[in-house]
């Protein structure tokens, strides 16, 4: 009759309300992620499980579509993600590929089997995401690489950060992640290099809830492999990363260490496992403050050569009443200094350098002041100053060996760059051992003009003094002292010479002693012509060589010369005396040639 339902629709129409009010949920378990394990069904208030008698990829692909899990890569039966529990809601399973929901699909009924969990059916989707570490010390340390859909590939050091560190150590039930280091640090791996990159808060349960972008210009090879260390311990309070209360984490729960059995061996290994190099003290006594929650007094038994405290054998006593005035603590040599840096500007074209070495500071007096810029991608760029501030330089500083940050200057302080902006935000915390150690929003995704491109001013080395006309240099005050020094010498020289003539023109002989003037009369002759009869005559009998005349009257003159000037006051007719050239010989009594040659030299005087 019009206006009633016949009844295959009134039966439809009831199965069609059975399914929205019972098998209303789907997920796949024990797969390692919401894309990949053992099909699960909610049908009337309870979980139960999917045979996989006829079971394959189409069936599988329903399962991955209604998840969001992409397509389905593989479909696993016989239990392979292990034996569920529960009823066996479905069997015999026919999907035509289309169906919104798994129990759209064509089966033998509501719990209608002859099958037991054994014949669990699984799924494993393109969208599965299984993160692990390899070739670290053990499962907590590492190279990064994620399982997709059933493709195993490694992670770019320049797509990653400590947040997804993070939240894989957290999904590897490792505890946090204290270094994230790039660059091949664990080994090259092999095969695919992700294409996307995780945009993770950090406290995420699973990498897979990490929403992800895609990567498609990427430029990354195996050399710029991502690792992780992961550690269930860590260091708080100290003035470094590598130095502090030692605290672990038990059941989700940080407390601290008792001191009690805590020795350097223990802490040697400690340090080793947190890439710190070597333990240089194991203080207790609350030496870096007292800590929160509980006191854990397990006692390690390491030899100190152990690369992880997990290596070691252990006495796990459990909490304790060790209060925290007992915490224990540990101060590491520090990191390892990286290589010499070549259901900057040569860096780049070498193939040794890898993205850490990336880096130079230009428009400044020296290396260590200026405008930041980064290699990236096939260029250099700038950094955005958006965030910037005295943590993110003074982790800069340290990785270019400049010592510590000085200021951070913004707005382009020292001039616009050219090229992209590589990096808006850094949140460093200012003890990370490089600036790819930060968290910072995507490479490559930027809003900023290069009026906002930021600068550090470091350390070291230190300024070179201002070259101006005002500033006295080092070798000119040296020129100074030394110019001073020799008008000093030539100032005495100068003096003794003229004390010497002084002496000299006041009667002190070569030998320094005094001339008995007071009985000497000079002889003041001039232009007197010597005869050559009178310049070589000969030595009277009686003379001695040497010898001078007691009295100068004894000297004659030839007759008609010119008479004798003498003056009546000692010391007056020197200018007479300087004006002779020579002492004349007289023709009657020549005087010795002693005298001759002494008086001469009076009248030279």
């Amino acid at each position: 009759m019009k206006g009633h339902l016949s009844t295959p629709v009134l039966w439809l129409l009831l199965l069609t309300i059975q399914d929205v009010a019972g098998a209303d949920e789907l997920r796949l378990a024990d797969g390692g992620s919401p894309c990949s394990g053992r099909v699960e069904v909610k049908h009337q208030d309870r979980w139960g499980t999917v045979c996989s008698y006829h079971w394959d990829v189409t069936d599988a692909g329903v399962v991955c579509k209604q998840l969001g899990c992409g397509a389905a890569v593989g479909a696993p039966g016989w239990g392979h993600f292990g034996a569920g529990s529960g009823p066996i809601w479905l069997d015999k399973v026919a999907c035509a590929g289309t169906e919104s929901a798994l129990w759209h699909c064509r089966n033998s009924g509501w719990e209608t089997n002859y099958c037991d969990h054994d014949w669990d059916a699984g799924v494993t989707c393109s969208g599965h995401i299984k993160p692990q570490l390899v070739g670290g010390d053990g499962a907590c340390s590492g190279r990064v690489e994620i399982k997709l859909g059933n493709t195993w590939t490694t992670v770019c050091d320049a797509h990653f950060d400590l947040q997804v560190a993070n939240v894989i150590c957290n999904e590897l039930q490792c505890g946090i992640a204290v270094s994230t280091p790039g660059g091949g640090h664990f080994g090259e791996g092999q095969g695919l290099i992700l294409t996307e990159e995780f945009r993770c808060v950090g406290n995420e349960s699973l990498l897979f809830s990490c929403p992800r972008i895609s990567k498609v210009n990427q430029s990354c090879s195996h050399t710029n492999d991502a690792g992780v260390i992961c550690s269930r311990f860590r260091l708080v309070n100290g003035s470094t990363a590598c130095s502090g209360r030692v605290e672990i984490q038990v059941l989700g729960a940080w407390g601290t260490l008792c001191d009690s059995r805590w020795d350097l061996p223990d802490a040697n290994v400690l340090c080793r496992q947190l890439d710190c190099g070597f333990a240089v003290s194991a203080p207790g006594g609350g030496y870096f403050g007292k800590g929160t929650g509980s006191v854990w007094t397990d006692t390690f038994h390491c030899k100190g050569t152990e690369t992880h405290l997990g290596h070691c054998s252990v006495t796990a006593l459990g909490a304790s009443q060790c209060s925290h005035d007992n915490d224990a603590s540990v101060v590491c040599s520090g990191k390892k200094p990286k290589p010499t840096q070549t259901l900057f500007a040569e860096c780049p074209n070498s193939p040794s350098c890898t993205d850490q070495e990336k880096l130079r500071i230009v428009g400044g007096e020296d290396r260590c002041l200026g405008r930041v810029e980064v290699w990236y991608r096939g260029s250099w760029g700038t950094v955005c100053d958006d965030s910037w501030d005295m943590a993110d330089a003074n982790v800069l500083c340290k990785q270019l060996g400049c010592g510590s940050a000085l200021s951070a200057p913004d707005k382009a302080a020292f001039g616009e760059g050219t090229g992209p902006i590589w990096v808006e935000t850094l949140n460093c915390r200012g003890t990370e051992s490089s600036l790819w150690d930060c968290p910072a929003k995507p490479w490559g995704e930027s809003n900023c003009g290069h009026k906002e491109d930021a600068a550090v001013n470091c350390s070291a080395p230190p300024r070179r003094p201002p070259t101006d006309s005002g500033r006295v240099t080092v070798p000119v005050v040296i020129c100074i002292i030394l110019g001073a020094l020799l008008c000093l010498v030539l100032i005495i020289l100068g003096a003794q010479v003229r004390s010497a003539r002084a002496q000299l023109r006041e009667g002190v002989s070569p030998g320094g002693s005094q001339l008995d003037y007071d009985n000497v009369e000079e002889p003041a002759f001039n232009n007197v012509p010597q005869t050559p009869d009178s310049r070589d005559a000969p030595a009277l009998p009686g003379d001695v060589p040497g010898a001078v005349y007691d009295d100068a009257r004894e000297v004659s003159v030839p007759e008609g010369g010119p008479g004798l000037g003498q003056n009546d006051e000692k010391g007056t007719g020197a200018s007479d005396r300087d004006a002779q050239t020579e002492c004349p010989a007289s023709k009657a009594a020549p005087p010795p040639a002693a005298a001759q040659k002494w008086e001469s030299a009076l009248v030279k005087e």
